[in-house]
């Protein structure tokens, strides 16, 4: 059998959001004006029909993986077209927040570092660098981590 002809996919994400490559000389500007002037460009996703489906495919695939890693907690008496309702509008309100915050001059990072004897439930969501691209003496923490204790 032939192997493909399409390049291996290839994931730049942990780089996009490694310390070194925020503060890179003029990468960090270049990145903010690349993102603000995409989504200028870039048809509203929200309009966009093709996006529409696409996401919505994406958003039933995400209902139907959480709900089946879950399972072994089920609520037996919730009622399954309500509990999917719910997961699928978190999922959508994930998609928005991603594609707004894509948006911004400012950069944003989401940290899940965990401390000791809990586990971080929802990131925390801090502004490095600001709208310049400039990193900012003390990162502003816009939505603090929950944690449960273990």
């Amino acid at each position: 059998m032939a192997r493909s002809q399409r390049p291996a996919k290839v994931s730049r994400t942990s780089r996009l959001c490694s310390e070194e490559f925020l503060t890179g000389l003029g990468v960090p500007q270049a990145f903010s004006q690349w993102r603000m002037l995409t989504a200028f460009l870039h048809p509203d996703p929200r309009v966009n029909e093709d996006f529409r489906k696409h996401l919505d495919v994406k958003l039933d695939q995400g209902v139907r993986v959480l709900t089946d890693a879950f399972s072994p907690w089920e609520n037996r008496p919730s009622s399954v077209a309500n509990r999917n309702e719910s997961l699928r509008k978190i999922l959508q309100l994930s998609n928005d927040t991603g594609v707004m915050l894509f948006a911004q001059p400012s950069t944003f990072v989401f940290e899940w570092s965990d401390k000791k004897g809990s586990v971080t439930v929802t990131p925390t969501l801090v502004k490095k660098l600001d709208e310049f691209a400039k990193p900012l003496p003390n990162a502003e923490i816009l939505v603090p981590a929950r944690r449960t204790d273990l």
